[in-house]
């Protein structure tokens, strides 16, 4: 039996009631128990059979608090047998059926208030369960108080309880903490059958098998059995000559430790002029940071032959690692970096690769660069010594040859990627070229936006991923540091390319909108992109704009913290002072009982002007406490969307398109609303619009080939845009509406005509429809003119399974009287016209008039009419 509780905290939010049927359906119990409802019983009743239970009780809230309700499904035989607004008390009459047992769901009551459900476990006898939110805890560590690091502490309220009883009958129940997005409260899943889920264990043998007499038959018996592989590992051969020796004698670690001393024992006694001096290095994580490709590069150049160098790249890179967790192994995963501590091979590469190091050193030495580090007259120089990852370095006491020094040891670090100390995530060595530091930045940017399918994106999901991806990868280290301009420039310049050509197709771009208008808000229009260099700008003006707003004064530093709005930085310019004024705060400078100024302790230290600025301070109640504001806010809060806009100089001025600012909020799919905002601004390549950078191209439409292709011809004026938009629901044609520019065209669709009486429904229906007609036509298009081929209006027509037929009737003074349209089962436009005509003509029949002249477009139908073709159809 499966018992679910959970203090939602409110069933009225759609969010909670898609949370709470989720879990019902996926954890699936038998028993749901509901707390803080927030609701009366019919909205209990309506939720009951939707997440798939047969019967439910439940309490009522207290106006906007509190609230049970108690579900069990068909086939769950229990009975309840009491509930207030703090439990709902049941018997259980099955699970096992020969023992009743007592289910008490709870919302834990406040202590005053707890004796009477003391007095209804007493009065039960059996075995009973409590579950639900007690409301209590039962020792420190069950709290939280939602504060960062180690003064966070968590509160746990939600828990089962049981005697010892009930315990008895199920030996095996347990519980188990859920998740749940809309609540502070885990719900819990009990489970009096509970099967723990025992993980995979690598096999080790264990020294209570010996204590097994039969131990040895089985050890002997598996023994005895055939396997693959080598009959040597069964029989336990070992030839001779394979634990033969070879010694070769090679510098130990005492060495080492021995020139060291000697060389530090020089210094001490050196009574030249010019001294020396000495680095002791320390790589971290020495070995997890080689890069691959560095190894390789070593091997080859040391002169290693291919087929080893491919050997021991095979024995590196297909490294997997495993870890044990609470005794059960994790799926593996494999290094891209690095090679392994304990492996035999490691050593030899390591020291193979710190070579360069050496070698690097020994360059400058022979250019004279860097000076060695003699024990003894006639003695070698000695600028070096390494063992392992522990490395010494010597040159003399110079700024020459310690900038050569470290230039050596900066190239090796960047060769063998040693570089990059990291403190969470941030560079905690800041060197004066930020560019190099933060290089990581644009690795990590590049990385994430050229993948394979990055490159399949639409023109919407690129605007998604670079809005949700692209600008938010740099953000973290953007509020600690700020970037240098070049920087930002070039996180600029990969997300430009990224957006306007995403397969790198060649240099040039058709870029036509400026990227700086493309980071303009959504309401005025375009994209909403950000700027780097202005983001980072916001994500560090938390403090560049903070103020102290004076309130008691007694935290305020005088000469030391901003609290003067009206003076630069919002603080006193330092003069001479005393010893005793240099610690005095705002306090001191009020009267007694903080109600005003003292004018003269502030004649006594500060100018006119920067009186006056004093006295122009917004005062809050001295009462409470001072507190910092921030001032280019009207709520004093910081926020980094205003800081952005003040960095952008993107002030409440900027008028906003409604058009086009009402088009991103519409109910349209996304991919349409890209598509329409790139027909407002005009900027689908049309070949009109490619003349700028091909003049010499031809301009006709691809699809009828008589007009110059602009994109309000192709979406309007053009025949195939015009039997689409006449054959739409709404009849539209398309010369009663005359436009300039393809922003009227949208314009129209986001602002119905009148004329067409369109509710909010049909509003958007007719957005829709418009949308789907526009993109077809450029869809149709495109096929033109990458298949090189040319297209037939009366097969496009063809295609169209029905057409529509509109008869439209006026009098002598040109006043309609008649106007009515239907479909006809034909694509073909001839026979569409004749059957038109014939209509109108038996409209007129039907109407009693005598005297009618009959107009249409088809030249060939009325030739007809008019005898002019003898053999018509």
């Amino acid at each position: 039996m499966k018992i679910l509780s959970w203090n939602c905290r409110g069933l009225g939010r759609a969010p909670t009631v898609r949370a709470l049927k989720a879990l019902a359906c996926s954890e699936g119990p038998e028993v749901l128990f509901v707390s803080e409802t927030k609701g009366k019983s019919p909205w209990i009743e309506k939720l009951k059979s939707s997440m798939g239970f047969a019967f439910c009780h439940s309490v009522d809230c207290v106006g906007q608090a509190g609230g049970l309700a108690f579900f069990w499904k068909l086939g769950v035989d229990l009975e309840v047998v009491y509930a207030n607004k703090y439990a709902i008390v049941s018997l259980v009459y099955f699970d096992p059926s020969n023992n009743v047992w007592m289910l008490i769901t709870v919302h834990g009551p406040p202590f005053t208030k707890r004796e009477s459900m003391e007095e209804v476990i007493s009065s039960f006898s059996g075995h009973w369960l409590i579950i639900g939110d007690l409301n209590s805890t039962t020792a420190n560590s069950d709290k939280t108080n939602k504060r960062a690091g180690w003064a966070n502490i968590y509160i746990r309220l939600d828990r089962g309880l049981c005697n010892a009883d009930w315990l008895q009958i199920f030996p095996k129940a347990g519980v188990k903490h859920l998740t749940a997005p809309n609540s502070d409260h885990n719900p819990i899943l009990l489970d009096t059958h509970q099967e723990l889920i025992k993980g995979s264990r690598p096999f080790r043998f264990e020294a209570m098998w010996t204590r097994d007499e039969s131990s040895s038959e089985v050890v002997e018996k598996a023994w005895s059995l055939q396997v693959e592989g080598s009959q040597n590992f069964r029989e336990g051969w070992m030839l001779k000559e394979l634990n033969h020796t070879f010694i070769t004698l090679i510098p130990k670690k005492q060495e080492n430790v021995v020139l060291a001393q000697e060389v530090v024992h020089n210094f001490k006694k050196s009574k030249k002029k010019k001294g020396a001096m000495g680095f002791k290095l320390d790589f971290h994580k020495a070995y997890d940071r080689l890069e691959w490709n560095f190894i390789i590069t070593v091997l080859k150049a040391l002169g290693f032959d291919q087929k080893v160098t491919n050997m021991i790249f095979q024995c590196i890179s297909t490294v997997s690692f495993t870890l044990l967790l609470n005794g059960g192994r994790s799926s593996s995963f494999s290094p891209s970096r690095g090679i392994r501590q304990g492996d035999l091979l490691s050593p030899y590469l390591f020291i193979l690769c710190s070579e360069v190091l050496s070698q690097l050193i020994y360059r400058e030495v022979d250019r004279g660069n860097i000076k060695s580090i003699k024990v003894a007259s006639g003695a070698p120089g000695i600028s070096n010594l390494l063992y392992a990852d522990d490395v010494l370095l010597f040159c003399g006491a110079q700024h020459l040859e310690v900038s050569a020094l470290m230039k050596c040891v900066e190239k090796y670090c960047d060769w063998s990627r040693q570089v990059g100390v990291k403190y969470l995530g941030m560079p905690l060595f800041i060197s004066p070229n930020k560019t190099k530091d933060f290089s990581f930045v644009k690795e990590k940017l590049e990385s994430q936006i050229s993948g394979w399918k990055c490159k399949s994106l639409s023109w919407m999901g690129r605007a998604t991923l670079i809005k949700s991806v692209a600008q938010s990868t740099p953000l973290y280290c953007m509020s600690s540091f700020k970037f240098p301009k070049g920087l930002c420039d070039e996180l600029d310049s990969i997300v430009r390319k990224f957006w306007w050509n995403p397969h790198k197709n060649g240099n040039r771009l058709y870029t036509s909108v400026a990227w700086l208008e493309l980071c303009k808000p959504l309401l005025e229009g375009v994209l909403g992109f950000r700027t780097f260099e202005s983001f980072n700008e916001a994500m560090i003006a938390k403090l560049a704009c903070a103020c102290k707003l004076v309130g008691s004064g007694d935290n305020i530093l005088v000469w030391e913290e901003p609290w003067i709005p009206d003076l630069p930085l919002f603080r006193l310019v330092p003069r001479e002072v005393t010893l005793d004024q240099q610690s005095i705060t705002i306090a001191q400078l009020m009267n007694h009982d903080k109600s005003a100024w003292d004018e003269h302790v502030l004649k006594s230290l500060f100018d006119e002007p920067t009186i006056t600025a004093i006295h122009n301070i917004p005062r809050w109640s001295c009462e409470l406490e001072d507190r910092w504001v921030w001032l280019q806010s009207s709520t004093s809060e910081f926020s980094v969307k205003a800081a952005y806009r003040i960095a952008r100089e993107e002030g409440t001025t900027n008028q906003s398109n409604p058009v086009l600012g009402k088009l991103w909020k519409l109910p349209l799919h996304a991919r349409l609303k890209m598509f329409l905002w790139r027909v407002a601004l005009n900027i689908l390549p049309t070949r009109a619009a490619l003349t700028q950078f091909v003049p010499d191209m031809d301009t006709s439409c691809p699809i009828c080939g008589h007009h110059l292709e602009t994109l309000l011809h192709l979406q309007w004026s053009c025949p195939l845009a015009r039997v689409l938009w006449f054959n739409s629901v709404w009849g539209i044609k398309t010369d009663l509406f005359q436009f300039e520019y393809p922003f009227q065209l949208i314009e129209k669709l986001v602002y119905p005509p009148i004329s067409l009486n369109l509710d909010k429904i049909e509003a958007n229906k007719f957005l829709l429809g418009g949308s789907l007609i526009m993109e077809q036509v450029w869809s149709m298009r495109n096929r033109v003119v990458h298949d090189n081929g040319l297209i037939c209006m009366d097969m496009l027509i063809r295609g169209l399974k029905l057409s529509s037929l509109a008869v439209v009737a006026r009098d002598w003074r040109g006043m309609g009287v008649l106007a009515i349209s239907r479909k006809a089962n034909t694509s073909n436009p001839l026979q569409a016209e004749a059957e038109t005509i014939l209509w109108a003509a038996q409209l007129a029949s039907d109407q009693g008039w005598d005297r009618v002249c009959i107009e249409s477009d088809s030249k060939i139908c009325i030739d007809a009419l008019q005898g002019h073709i003898s053999n018509s159809p």
